[in-house]
């Protein structure tokens, strides 16, 4: 090789662990060049260990009686969850208000134990080879049960963390708050208790007067012509107690025949025009 001849390295430096990084790349060069040559490399990226590590449970409404789906919540500042081997930590909670069944994860749990007695979940997860840095570790699933305490604290506890011990833990807990129960409002619903229905047609103008004795949220009220062709359609919403009034716009002849029904549910009335000219 002539000494006007030179050689040209193209090197790409891809290392698998993300972070700051130094190396040295030794080139030899053999006869008869006889070259050696020391190349240092460096780069930097993200941390190559998360600072800490964060486990959240937030705070949830639920309904009495309601199969309750609570998830913990993970966050790791630096770097992704393949830097650690596992996670193990438990949750504490009040199974009078809440009553965990089953904590799962399609890609972390690999065991729970719930312990009914110290009202206590030993949770582990398996964390290795997952490039994420923040998601749903686990989900607790279990009954929310009627009682006088309204409200129960999940904490997080005993959290502990294998292979790396250098990772700060943070920890910050829920509380689940059950809704109180909705006020139920009976209503009997047939045709002795159905309203009274007046229904004027004039000229462009449908008007159907109400009277009755209790709330209805709302009906369907339709009308045939003597072919049994239905020729108007229209919802009447929220009925209160007492007399009401509702008028809609149409095309119909008001001084021919029509046949007029309500429905309520399953509960029907049948409706007389009475038919109301303008001069």
């Amino acid at each position: 090789m002539n000494k006007n001849d030179s050689t040209a390295f193209d090197v790409r430096f891809e290392p698998k662990t993300e972070g700051y990084f130094e190396a040295t790349l030794e080139i030899w060069l053999g006869f008869p060049c006889n070259s050696y040559q020391k190349i240092i490399l460096k780069g930097r990226g993200k941390a190559p260990n998360p600072n800490s590590l964060t486990l959240r449970i937030d705070e949830h409404r639920f309904r009495p009686s309601t199969i309750a789906k609570v998830p913990v919540y993970f966050s790791l500042d630096g770097a992704s969850l393949s830097s650690i081997d596992s996670i193990i930590f438990d949750v504490g909670y009040y199974h009078r208000v809440y009553n965990v069944s089953t904590v799962y994860s399609g890609t972390f749990v690999t065991q729970s134990v719930i312990d009914y007695k110290k009202e206590n979940i030993h949770i582990s997860v398996d964390t290795r080879k997952q490039n994420v840095s923040e998601g749903i570790l686990a989900y607790l699933e279990g009954m929310v049960l009627v009682g006088d305490q309204k409200i129960v604290d999940l904490t997080i506890n005993n959290v502990k963390i294998f292979s790396n011990d250098s990772i700060k833990v943070i920890t910050q807990n829920g509380k689940i708050i059950v809704d109180s129960v909705c006020m139920v409002d009976f209503r009997l619903i047939s045709p002795e208790v159905l309203p009274e229905f007046n229904v004027f047609i004039e000229p462009n103008v449908l008007t159907i007067q109400v009277s009755s004795s209790q709330t209805f949220t709302n009906a369907e009220v339709y009308m045939y012509d003597l072919l049994g062709k239905c020729v108007f359609v229209e919802q009447l919403y929220n009925l209160p107690k007492g007399e009401s009034e509702f008028k809609f716009k149409h095309n119909l002849n008001p001084y021919q025949r029509y046949f007029f029904l309500v429905r309520f549910g399953d509960a029907i009335k049948s409706i007389v025009i009475n038919y109301k000219q303008t001069e």
